[in-house]
């Protein structure tokens, strides 16, 4: 049991240790899923980050349903892929993302930082179309730097927060929410997922207590 244990572990490192100059090419239509890609090195201290929150969904992140385990680590391993492009800034402001504010969002639970958005995606809950991309903000100079987070935003059918029978699911997590109307966002459900930056809180949290603004 342990060595099968040790075994399904390294292969999880093995295959989400991805560096961005595997990826799709940014111009691939947005509804083509991202190919496997090759494996990177472990001396790439952001593929270690990616390894860790896979590791922690295969070995029983409480937010993951048991059977929805296996699924939720390769899906998760394909929106890291998919979205190692965005890490260069630039590259996600080219393909439609634009800033929600000049805000980096914060909370006495943590934060989550600076958010790019591209409404066409609102709705769209594949792993590879994250709706939101999360990028955390230096404190001294506000400037945005490192990719942290995906986000998947679904707004509520009823735009009722009293009610969630429309709740959707992904990676075998449910959605958070539904949250009230904030300026031009409607009642919404949102996941966050913290494949490219390590969240003491979870893969899955809101907020992340290393996030600072």
């Amino acid at each position: 049991m342990v060595r099968t244990i040790v075994a399904a572990l390294g292969a999880a490192l093995s295959l989400s240790l991805v560096p961005a100059s595997a990826v799709a090419d940014p111009a691939v239509d947005p509804g083509t899923r991202a190919a496997a890609a090759p494996a990177a090195t472990s001396a790439d201290p952001v593929a270690l980050v990616g390894a860790r929150s896979v590791v922690e969904v295969s070995t029983g992140d409480a937010r993951v349903s048991r059977g929805s385990r296996r699924e939720a680590r390769r899906d998760l391993m394909a929106a890291r892929a998919a979205s190692a492009r965005f890490r260069d800034l630039k590259v996600a402001l080219d393909e439609g993302y634009v800033p929600m504010g000049q805000s980096c969002v914060s909370s006495p639970e943590g934060g989550m930082g600076r958010h790019y958005i591209r409404r066409e995606l609102v709705g769209r809950l594949e792993p590879v179309l994250p709706t939101i991309l999360v990028y955390d903000v230096d404190p001294e100079s506000g400037e945005t730097r490192d990719l942290v987070a995906l986000e998947w935003v679904k707004w509520d059918d009823d735009q009722d927060v009293s009610t969630d029978d429309d709740r959707p699911t992904m990676f075998g997590v449910p959605f958070d929410g539904p949250f009230e109307r904030v300026e031009d966002m409607p009642v919404r459900y949102d996941l966050h997922a913290w494949v490219w930056k390590e969240n003491p809180s979870g893969v899955f949290a809101r907020w992340n207590p290393t996030v600072r603004c």
